[in-house]
């Protein structure tokens, strides 16, 4: 996973709301493809951990972590950030 990556699955963890691509591409500074593409890469390393981003709708994004494990390491890892 690379830095922006890193980025993306952060915001969408700390904000606990829904993200469009556009959205996250101007937060970022991307275009909506290179969000859908890092978003493709991301959920590739998520499903070892049971989470994942998931799809509302065509565009509409949100964090969703099963694995109880996991998401209090990405906890400590967000307040490191």
């Amino acid at each position: 996973m690379n830095n922006r990556q890193a980025q993306i699955l952060s915001e969408l963890y700390r904000s606990h709301q829904q993200h469009t691509s556009e959205s996250l591409a101007h937060l970022f500074g991307v275009s909506e493809r290179t969000i859908r593409n890092d978003i493709h890469d991301i959920n590739y390393e998520l499903k070892e951990y049971a989470a994942q981003i998931e799809r509302e709708g065509s565009k509409v994004m949100s964090l969703k972590i099963e694995n109880v494990e996991f998401q209090q390491e990405l906890k400590v890892l967000n307040q490191l950030i």
